[in-house]
């Protein structure tokens, strides 16, 4: 059987767990049936637990998963590299800012080094520098999206 045979097994719908890839005509989600490989489970002992299951399904997760993974590029994180950039607002404090810092983030804290900037100047600096913008002001809503914009239901 061809690989473009062993995918045309293996169905993508939204409608059925929640889009989730699963064995053409049931429910059983690809990462159900490696899981069970994973974990023990023989091809027969699959194929006798669930009625209809061919040893082609068994294969077209195998392959799917491996094409899956083929254009999947995966990089190791380690602290030093896993860090982000925050700039935490004067009313959020510095237990927050602590916190992050012993998290090996980049933190600027407007409370310790900026008092009383202004909410623009902060959005501004947030942006301009990329730093992730923690705050409990809730005007800051209104500020990134103005009441002029209306969101369809």
């Amino acid at each position: 059987m061809s690989d473009q045979q062993l995918l045309e097994r293996v169905a993508c719908d939204p409608k059925v767990m929640v889009g989730k890839p699963v064995i053409k005509g049931t429910r059983l989600t690809v990462e159900f049936i490696l899981n069970l490989l994973a974990h023990g489970s023989t091809i027969e002992e699959i194929l006798n637990e669930y009625e209809g299951l061919a040893v082609e399904d068994i294969k077209a997760c195998l392959l799917f998963a491996s094409q899956s993974l083929s254009s999947t590029a995966f990089m190791p994180l380690d602290a030093e590299s896993a860090w982000m950039r925050f700039l935490v607002d004067e009313c959020t404090g510095p237990t927050v800012a602590q916190w992050l810092r012993d998290q090996a983030h980049e933190v600027l804290s407007v409370h310790e080094e900026a008092r009383g900037m202004v909410d623009d100047d902060i959005l501004d600096k947030a942006h301009d520098e990329e730093r992730i913008l923690i705050t409990n002001d809730k005007d800051f809503g209104e500020k990134v999206y103005p009441k002029s914009i209306h969101i369809m239901e």
